[in-house]
């Protein structure tokens, strides 16, 4: 079975819609719609949400020919409050593809004004 129906598959199965794969992944639910039908697939960070979203492991969603779904063993996660707990994670994970930069960018920002300070006096 190709990525996209099993993208499909797994959705329709958790009975979600394309719309809240997306807001759960952070992502459009139109680039949900195009992994679906095939038009483009997942970049890596967004396979690996997936991969956890769904707790299937990455190669059963990769490989055409591995039809069982292997799941992830994660001691943290039960059936009753996994899907809250993997929304959680995806929001902290694009909550850290936002302030990292962010900090980042201060940080650098910070250093270059002590460096011209600096620089400034000893001229």
């Amino acid at each position: 079975m190709k990525f996209e129906n099993k993208l499909i598959n797994l959705r329709k199965s958790m009975g979600i819609s394309q719309e809240q794969l997306a807001e759960a992944l952070g992502v459009s639910r139109q680039a949900i719609s195009r992994w679906e039908s095939g038009d483009s697939t997942p970049d890596m960070t967004n396979l690996l949400g997936l991969c956890q979203y769904f707790n299937v492991s990455a190669d059963y969603l990769i490989f055409d020919d591995r039809e069982n779904v292997k799941e992830i063993s994660n001691d943290e996660t039960t059936n009753n409050g996994s899907i809250n707990q993997k929304n959680q994670t995806v929001k902290n994970n694009t909550l850290m593809r936002v302030v990292l930069p962010i900090c980042l960018l201060i940080c650098s920002i910070a250093f270059a004004a002590i460096a011209l300070a600096i620089f400034v006096k000893l001229v």
